[in-house]
């Protein structure tokens, strides 16, 4: 369905197609251009031709910064322990190898078992014959419990002095001072380290602790000098660029065609929107050329802002971007919704332009709703400033909430753009209330401001109706009066309908007197008249003050109500 639209769209107007085409590959270029590397070969040693700087804020790591950051981590590694953990199957094997012990006691085979256990003396071994079968189950439970309790925080070497002591301290209170040696002895003989190295808990803690320690970073801010004409480039100066891919690199056409078909399809997704909505403006040429114009102009002053570098409380200007400018002219010469649909691709664009920058989409995108809003009727210079007051009020809101949102937490970042964002505001209502009588007179559109040059009562015209034709003068001031109260109450444009009213019959001027409201005393001269007379210079009264408007030069619109204002009926 999308591939028929096109291909219709090229065959019923290939020009246009072709002239939108252009337009849409000159705005990508725009938009691409902050992306283009430099077009010149640089070497370590010689002078710099021109001062370059950073197009945008980076991060990066420079080889310096790469080896400072292994060396430190390197240290910290060597600063780290190796975790041990319990092998607890090491108590299972010394249990098991206890219970085989007194097992093999209870044979009361001297000899036997001095062959198989020869930690202990005779008399020791003796001393352990003569105890009951209670008893012996008694020490047997008492040294298993003994060799838990030492096992329990773990031990990597065997140490018997603190066997001894431990074996004591539990068991003193039980048993004798020879059975207790007796208890060390087997303890001794039996008890193994029960902790190893944990490779895996350690690598953990390893990466852990290494991770914490951030890597040496290189940082330039948009707008700040790398390189000034007349120093010598250095292989860090190179670095930087090859990091900012301004030297080094190739062209990304890719990117290109990427921003291409962005493009590509806000001018479609434009078309379509006119199409649907407003299919008067969707015929006329012009509607296209003034938007496109805005768009190109906008792009353009976006693209100088992007280069300006930075001040001294202020990263970049893109907070001075003049998209209300465009909204302001829209809103006035076409409608609030086509300007808004307009500043909504502006924005996305400009932010593509600022390196894909969400933070630049959402104040631009928030400055374009606010300023539709804000000028959806706008009939006299102080609604214009007005406008832009409160346009500078929500981009100091927006420009807090960014702040917010970035981790900012200098008071001197919110003052300074905060002032940039409603110089923003005020601004644009003065740039676009200058350039209005230009893209009037350009595009032979009418606004309501620009109305506001005629309402004057002291106009040429209207004095002259005044004196030639008072009854038809006030009739147009009653219809005036009426037409506005209607306009209001139905949403039409007040001022429009006011001024049409003040001009509509003056071509009543020619002949004054053929017509009801001037005939105060005299005669009425149709009375002399045929009737296909009568009717002849009645109805040539439309077109006497279209002649009479073109001479004075009024706008085409206010001419319409002249031809229009008796309708088509007898």
């Amino acid at each position: 369905m999308f591939t028929g639209f096109l291909t219709n769209l090229v065959k019923k107007n290939t020009l246009a197609s072709l002239f939108a085409l252009i337009g849409a590959v000159i705005i990508s270029y725009i938009v691409y251009s902050p992306r283009l590397p430099l077009n010149f070969d640089i070497a370590v040693g010689e002078l710099a031709t021109q001062t370059i700087r950073s197009p945008q804020y980076i991060e990066f790591q420079t080889p310096e910064d790469i080896e400072k950051t292994t060396k430190l981590r390197n240290a910290r590694k060597q600063l780290i322990n190796p975790i041990y953990s319990i092998d607890s199957s090491v108590q299972k094997q010394i249990n098991e190898d206890i219970i085989t012990f007194f097992t093999a006691l209870r044979s009361y085979d001297t000899t036997v078992f001095l062959n198989q256990y020869d930690f202990l003396t005779e008399n020791q071994l003796n001393q352990l014959f003569v105890l009951t079968q209670i008893e012996l189950d008694e020490i047997e439970l008492s040294v298993i419990e003994t060799v838990s309790i030492i096992l329990q925080d773990g031990i990597k070497d065997i140490n018997y002095n603190s066997i001894d002591l431990k074996v004591e301290e539990i068991n003193f209170e039980h048993y004798s001072e020879d059975l207790i040696k007796i208890m060390a002895l087997i303890c001794r003989q039996f008890l193994q380290p029960n902790l190893y190295i944990d490779d895996q808990r350690t690598e953990e803690i390893i990466d852990q602790q290494i991770n914490a320690i951030q890597p040496f970073v290189t940082t330039f801010k948009s707008g700040q000098v790398i390189v000034s004409q007349g120093d010598r480039y250095t292989k860090f100066h190179i670095d930087v660029l090859k990091a900012l891919k301004l030297y080094g690199s190739k062209t990304n056409t890719i990117n290109f065609i990427g921003i291409l078909i962005i493009c590509l399809l806000s001018f479609v997704l434009f078309e379509r929107f006119l199409y649907y909505f407003y299919r008067r403006l969707h015929s006329r040429v012009s509607t296209y050329i003034l938007v496109y114009t805005l768009l190109l102009f906008v792009t353009l002053i976006s693209l100088g802002l992007y280069s300006v570098p930075n001040l001294k409380f202020v990263d970049t200007l893109h907070f001075l971007i003049p998209v209300p400018a465009m909204i302001i002219l829209l809103c006035l010469l076409l409608t609030p919704n086509i300007a808004m649909i307009s500043g909504t691709i502006c924005a996305i664009l400009i932010a593509i332009m600022y390196q894909n920058d969400i933070y630049i989409l959402l104040f631009l995108f928030f400055s374009s709703c606010t300023t539709t809003f804000s000028c959806y009727k706008i009939y006299k210079r102080s609604d214009l400033v007005k406008s832009g007051n409160v346009i500078g009020m929500v981009n100091i809101l927006v420009i807090v909430s960014i702040g917010i949102l970035t981790d900012i937490a200098s008071p001197t970042w919110y003052l300074y753009n905060g002032i940039i964002g409603f110089t923003n505001g005020f601004l644009c209502a003065m740039i676009s209330f200058a350039l209005l009588p230009y893209f009037e007179g350009l595009f032979k559109i009418t606004t309501s401001l620009g109305l506001l040059e005629t309402a004057n009562l002291n106009h040429p015209l209207l004095k002259k109706l005044m004196l030639n034709a008072p009854g038809t003068y006030q009739h147009s001031l009653m219809v005036a009066n009426l037409s506005e109260a209607a306009a209001e109450a139905i949403g039409a444009d007040v001022i429009l309908t006011r001024i049409g009213a003040y001009f509509h019959d003056i071509g009543k001027m020619k002949r004054p007197i053929f017509f009801s409201e001037n005939q105060f005393s005299a005669g009425n001269p149709h009375e002399n008249l045929t009737p296909r007379m009568s009717k002849i210079i009645i109805s040539a009264h439309p077109k006497d003050g279209v002649e009479m408007a073109q001479k004075h030069k009024l706008p085409q619109i206010l001419q319409d109500f002249m031809l229009e204002h008796h309708g088509t009926s007898l």
